[in-house]
């Protein structure tokens, strides 16, 4: 009964006969979430469970639609996407991405943008996979810097994991590795963004004086690496830049710069976040660690077998898929006009949110879905389950908009895990539990409290 009142207080007959959680006078549903702030996808999963695949709730007077059904979130992102747009966290990464990122624009803007970024080109799976060698070098290389100091002293595993990733990811922009200094401004910028991204309100235009000099810096990195590959072309080189220039592009130099520093955002929390995942997994079970680094062994060292290599594919599926990086994704209609989902209407403008976290524990897909089995990734369900996404399982999104260096971070974190669970032995989060520390940082969730020892292996 006040629940009904309440939904016509609000003038939002719509919702009237949709499922989801009584709300309180005034607040909605915001108790649900107090106290819960870096993990609302599970109460977001847990209102998937309880009031089906999609559900309203309420923040103060504001309904949102909860997603958590496969065939309504592939009509959103996929079949019917020109009906939705993405409103968040665009507003708030505008200052931190600048407008040339397609990741925060809409419409024809991000179809422009999209198409002609350097990580959608042709010459992108080559300039990739020619960031083989370095990359395994640069692992290989702090892999045993640690395990000459860490055997039996434990260190915080995702702010090691941060700066490697950050350090292949200069490899493969730039040709080098960008000094600390460029790493303290990367770092300043995205905790602005982060921040933006978890306040209540309008965000503000531009960041603090403090955070807009770091960007300026952070970007003048790449400007001036253009302005030297410009005037001194390296011919030979197969980083980003390099391929940029070599092959040409219809962005302007200011725009390249920041699109080459954008792709640091793109990844450098995600990553280390599944790579954490990965080795807290492979540490928990160590006869699926003797797997690996077995048929890691046996590889023929060629980037084609390593990328084909059935046991290091599964575990890191399995790993995305058990603890996924990125949890909830946003959208809303269109402003100007209703649309349908699912077959009902919704009015313009309503706020969807999706989540991956209950359809990637869906026990009709993943048989004993909470336990981490590698095995369970037969070709079959490979085939129906691309990194790209499909409904059961998205860790990069899906659909158009699925994350722009998807198929790079998989790369890159596929050979880091490959180092690391091979020649090395990362033992992470022994005696934690995964969750301890964890925060919500840039949109991901962070396995942030989690030690870890290196060793080599015989």
């Amino acid at each position: 009964m006040f629940t009904t009142l309440f939904r016509l207080f609000q003038g939002q007959k719509a919702f009237d006969s949709m499922p989801g959680p009584p709300p309180f006078p005034l607040l909605g549903n915001v108790l649900d979430f107090i106290g819960k702030t870096d993990r609302p996808w599970e109460v977001f999963a847990e209102y998937g469970r309880k009031h089906g695949g999609m559900c309203v709730f309420w923040t103060f007077g504001e309904p949102a639609v909860v997603l958590n059904d496969a065939a309504l979130i592939e009509e959103l992102l996929v079949t019917r996407r020109e009906h939705f747009y993405k409103d968040s966290p665009c507003p708030e990464l505008v200052p931190v991405l600048t407008m040339s990122s397609p990741n925060i624009n809409n419409g024809e803007a991000w179809t422009k943008l999209h198409d002609i970024a350097p990580l959608v080109q042709p010459y992108a799976r080559e300039w990739m996979e020619r960031q083989r060698t370095p990359v395994l070098e640069h692992v290989r290389a702090r892999a045993r810097e640690l395990a000459a100091v860490a055997v039996d002293k434990p260190f915080m595993v995702l702010p090691e994991t941060e700066k490697l990733m950050f350090d292949c990811f200069s490899l493969g922009a730039i040709g080098r590795v960008l000094p600390q200094s460029a790493y303290d401004d990367f770092m300043r910028v995205a905790t602005y963004g982060s921040d933006r991204m978890k306040a209540s309100g309008t965000p503000s235009a531009e960041l603090p004086p403090d955070g807009r000099d770091a960007r300026e810096r952070w970007i003048d990195e790449f400007s001036f690496a253009i302005k030297n590959d410009r005037a001194k072309p390296r011919a030979n080189a197969w980083d980003l830049l390099a391929t940029v220039l070599r092959h040409g592009t219809t962005l302007d130099d200011r725009d390249l710069a920041a699109e080459l520093g954008n792709i640091f955002y793109g990844g450098d929390f995600s990553g280390p976040s599944t790579l954490v995942s990965a080795l807290w997994l492979l540490t928990q079970h160590p006869a699926e660690a003797a797997k690996l680094r077995a048929a890691l062994g046996a590889l023929d060292g060629s980037v084609a077998s390593l990328m084909a290599c059935t046991a290091l594919d599964q575990v890191l599926r399995e790993a995305m898929r058990l603890l996924p990086a990125v949890t909830l994704w946003g959208r809303r209609v269109l402003p100007d006009a209703p649309t349908t989902l699912g077959g009902r209407e919704l009015p313009a403008h309503t706020k969807i949110y999706l989540t991956s976290w209950r359809l990637h524990r869906d026990a009709t897909v993943y048989p004993d879905p909470d336990a981490f089995r590698p095995e369970r990734w037969t070709p079959e369900l490979v085939a129906k389950s691309p990194y790209a996404g499909s409904g059961y399982f998205f860790p990069l999104g899906m659909g158009p908009r699925t994350c722009l260096g998807g198929h790079y971070v998989v790369f890159l974190l596929k050979l880091m895990l490959s180092e690391l669970a091979g020649p090395f032995e990362v033992t992470c989060g022994k005696d934690q539990p995964y969750d301890a520390g964890q925060t919500f940082f840039f949109g991901t969730r962070m396995p942030a409290g989690l030690k870890a020892t290196v060793r080599s292996t015989p």
